[in-house]
């Protein structure tokens, strides 16, 4: 009977390890599965603020005509529009109407119209908004909006005549040393979809 006892004895205590040993390993479960929420929440909020650091340098900013060609190229294959303003633009000396020329991703007027194209003597096609409305400042906001122009399927349609910006007397040239004053441009989520670049005096 003493070892019956024992037996039961030995039985129980090997449960209860067992179901403190279940027990602990659970709780760490549900420490570890908190942590990593937390360690994963903190990536993505790492993530979106060396986004927001990456177009920093084009937020309100006065720029040379060297950064500009610097941002087309850099965005070139990212999906990022580039909208530059030239003096010609601004002066309505374009031959097209142009408002404002587009390089790379391209956007959707503020109205939600295509952007206007056009085809050089050599073939290659260009895009440029027209009429005083192309892009609008968000309402108490330093930003433009505007949305993606996509075509058949949701692809996003693409640019990359840059052919006028070194090419002297077209109305996209930009010369290396003229001002431009830099804003980001976001759609409707508040994702950056683009840089907007005005050419400036002085």
């Amino acid at each position: 009977m003493g070892e019956d006892v024992s037996s039961q004895i030995r039985t129980g205590i090997t449960v209860i390890l067992v179901a403190a040993l279940i027990t602990a390993v659970l709780n760490l479960m549900v420490v570890a599965q908190n942590i990593m929420a937390n360690g994963l929440g903190t990536l993505e909020s790492g993530t979106d603020q060396v986004a927001a650091q990456e177009f920093e340098k084009y937020n309100q900013k006065k720029v040379s005509g060297t950064s500009v060609k610097a941002a087309i190229s850099l965005y070139e294959a990212k999906d990022i529009c580039i909208v530059v303003r030239t003096k010609a633009c601004k002066e309505g000396s374009t031959g097209v109407g142009a408002w404002g020329y587009q390089y790379g991703t391209l956007l959707l007027d503020a109205n939600g119209s295509q952007p206007s194209s056009q085809v050089d003597a050599d073939g290659s096609e260009y895009y440029y908004f027209t009429g005083n409305d192309a892009i609008r400042l968000k309402n108490g906001q330093s930003y433009y909006t505007a949305e993606y122009f996509t075509g058949t399927g949701g692809v996003l349609n693409e640019c990359h005549n840059t052919r006028g910006l070194t090419t002297a007397g077209d109305p996209q040239f930009i010369l290396t040393s003229a001002r431009f004053k830099s804003f980001l441009i976001k759609n409707s989520t508040g994702t950056i979809v683009g840089i907007y670049f005005e050419q400036i005096t002085g």
